[in-house]
């Protein structure tokens, strides 16, 4: 239980240093963008990733011990019989969605690099990224926001869009 308690202080530490990232990408033109290639150049001084590292889970108690009984158990000597129709699905896994494919990429260089792919966003809508989630690497010392250089590439747009976004951390 120890050990448990020790990763548990480890696992709040953690979360105490990273922050959820929401990004989105809104189509503010007049008309529908397609093909869009997006790629994000993150500084260093944190970890950047898709999920969030799992809380550790906590150890099953010991079972208790059954007092002994002083009545004989009058069902041992009965045979068992396995109910036929279970055998008929045998280890059937249930129906699992597949994840939904958005194309996005991290790659860890002396910074981050993210890149994602969406084939088509009508103009006036907004399309949600998963959230990214950064841990950083010097925890007395959390930035409040960071800048980030873009780059948005679409099909049927002639330039490169580039920018700056500045992410600003909330606790």
């Amino acid at each position: 239980y120890k050990k448990y308690l020790l990763k548990l202080s480890k696992y709040e530490t953690y979360r105490t240093i990273t922050r959820e990232i929401v990004l989105v990408l809104e189509n503010t033109g007049s008309a529908p963008a397609h093909d869009i290639n997006m790629y994000l150049d993150f500084p260093n001084g944190f970890d950047l990733r898709e999920e969030l590292l799992p809380t550790p889970d906590e150890p099953v108690p010991p079972a208790k011990p059954e007092p002994k009984s002083l009545i004989p158990d009058i069902f041992s000597s009965v045979p068992y019989i396995p109910n036929s129709l279970s055998s008929s699905f045998p280890n059937r896994p249930s129906y699992i969605e597949p994840p939904e494919s958005n194309g996005l990429v991290i790659r860890k260089s002396n910074s981050y690099e993210v890149s994602n792919d969406l084939d088509k966003l009508k103009h006036y809508l907004v399309w949600d990224w998963s959230p990214l989630y950064a841990t950083f690497h010097k925890p007395t010392k959390l930035p409040t926001a960071f800048e980030i250089d873009y780059e948005i590439i679409a099909a049927n747009i002639p330039d490169v869009i580039p920018g700056k976004l500045v992410i600003k951390l909330i606790e």
